[in-house]
């Protein structure tokens, strides 16, 4: 935990989602029911064992997001942070260049923390 991370909400890698997008998540489980709940974005969700659920939703400007599980699912589960970190579309481009293959980053980490989102930054389109 670092000075300024917020205690029980910072994670280890968040979820990088661009703004002004539309965003469909598909949620499930694996081992228990777990409920996604993201109050600031209206959302709340229950992930159960053998079901398919879908949200939909739009982030209109960069920011850091956070949620957590809402539901007393098992030991320590009442910890499960949720941090969602909405950048600009061109920055999320460049989040992905790695992986889609062939493409570089430039100016952004692999995993943006909340100290370097800026939606203003250099990018290079992946090669596909």
């Amino acid at each position: 935990l670092s000075i300024g991370e917020f205690r029980k909400l910072t994670v280890d890698n968040a979820l990088i989602l661009p703004i002004n997008t539309s965003i469909r998540m598909i949620v499930t489980s694996n081992d228990v029911i777990h409920a996604f709940a993201v109050p600031a974005l209206g959302v709340k969700i229950d992930a159960m064992p053998g079901r398919v659920d879908t949200v939909g939703f739009t982030i209109n400007r960069p920011t850091i997001i956070f949620g957590q599980c809402s539901e007393l699912c098992g030991v320590l589960h009442d910890s499960m942070p949720i941090q969602i970190n909405a950048v600009s579309l061109k920055s999320y481009l460049n989040f992905l260049a790695p992986t889609v293959g062939g493409g570089e980053i430039i100016g952004l980490n692999r995993f943006p923390s909340s100290q370097n989102i800026n939606p203003i930054q250099k990018w290079v389109v992946p090669k596909l």
